[in-house]
């Protein structure tokens, strides 16, 4: 059974070197051998995150031919909806999974994503 590791933010924010040193190699691990993490401690308001799980909810939720129109094209424009299985992060197994990347919020509508964000 995997579990995904718990790091806190104030070991960074409030730590020592050698606390922010172990802080950056939790991360590391957590991205190479789990693919995921839970930040503790980050700073972000719990309104803030309902709005980004109601937003994802409803992005989600539409057609794939309108998540096609938002495509992830390479690194360097790391942003879009990016299909079933196209990114692995072991290329031996199927179930890796991703779709949204860095999507900034603001008061505009999204590239014909089709509704407001917060």
């Amino acid at each position: 059974m995997v579990i995904i590791p718990v790091i806190d933010l104030t070991d960074f924010t409030n730590g020592n070197a050698a606390n922010r040193q172990a802080f950056v190699k939790k991360i590391y691990q957590a991205c190479h051998e789990i693919g995921f993490m839970y930040l503790q401690n980050s700073g972000i308001s719990k309104d803030l995150i309902k709005q980004v799980f109601t937003l994802s909810k409803s992005f989600f939720n539409l057609p794939l031919e309108v998540k096609q129109k938002q495509p992830w094209n390479d690194e360097f424009n790391n942003t879009g909806y990016v299909e079933i299985e196209r990114e692995r992060l072991d290329p031996n197994k199927t179930n890796s999974q991703f779709a949204i990347r860095n999507s900034q919020l603001n008061s505009a509508t999204h590239k014909g994503w089709g509704f407001y964000l917060p």
